[in-house]
């Protein structure tokens, strides 16, 4: 029987079975965060009511659609990803550092990171989103909702001015870098969406934008925060995607 690599976790609580989590996990939490079962979590957890609409919602927008991301798999996928991230830090984060964990901001956190790509991803829904999820997790959605006058590279700054004005938006938004980064690194010239460049590009606005604004944060919250860890995570994410670009690189006989 073929071992997991991932550590077997409580369904319930998203703890280790058998052993206490210590700080050297929260540093290694990508190798483990694909190991949440987040319906499983979720059904065992009925009180987050609104993660579990969200992911119910999602899901079937998804299905509906039909849409494939440009890895080929479908759109659901890279929100179910962020979702498991997002989980996984907070309540691993709370268990380390003995802090209560505030279940209704999990909830808020986990269906955030579900809906963060719907208003793009998905024609008319915006009015369906405030009906049934509230004025509350509709504006965070919208603050990681990039503009269309923001996606150019002289107006960025005003999408990261507007996701780092909230703190529920800026963790989701650390969880989506990191996994598209890491999409990016794994799917490297697999097909025209995966260039060096578009990695390369992607990654300098993390330095540019993303990494200051959570340096900033960090001096006012502490190097113990959560954000100092998601940090972490981002950096290495960006060190370890570099090193795949610089040997695709090399294999392709080109330096970009």
């Amino acid at each position: 029987m073929k071992k997991s690599r991932w550590i077997q976790l409580d369904p319930k609580r998203l703890l280790p079975i058998g052993r206490n989590l210590t700080k050297a996990d929260l540093l290694n939490i990508s190798n483990q965060w694909k190991g949440v079962y987040l319906r499983l979590f979720l059904e065992n957890n009925p009180d987050l009511i609104f993660s579990k609409h969200a992911f119910a919602y999602v899901k079937e927008l998804s299905k509906e659609s039909g849409r494939l991301r440009k890895d080929r798999r479908g759109d659901f996928i890279h929100p179910y990803r962020v979702a498991q991230m997002v989980a996984l830090f907070v309540v691993w984060y709370c268990e380390i550092f003995d802090t209560p964990l505030d279940r209704r901001l999990l909830d808020i956190l986990i269906a955030v990171a579900l809906l963060h790509d719907a208003p793009e991803d998905y024609d008319g829904v915006w009015g369906e989103i405030l009906k049934l999820f509230g004025v509350h997790i509709s504006s965070v959605v919208d603050n990681l909702v990039i503009r269309d006058s923001e996606k150019k590279k002289e107006n960025k700054w005003q999408y990261f001015v507007r996701v780092f004005s909230d703190l529920i938006a800026i963790i989701v938004k650390a969880a989506d870098r990191i996994h598209n980064t890491k999409n990016m690194a794994k799917h490297i010239g697999k097909t025209d969406f995966f260039t060096p460049k578009r990695i390369s590009d992607q990654n300098k606005e993390s330095r540019e934008f993303i990494i200051p604004a959570m340096q900033k944060l960090i001096e006012q919250m502490g190097s113990e925060s959560l954000f100092a860890y998601m940090l972490r995570e981002l950096e290495m994410t960006i060190v370890d995607s570099e090193a795949i670009l610089y040997r695709y690189q090399i294999a392709q006989g080109r330096m970009e």
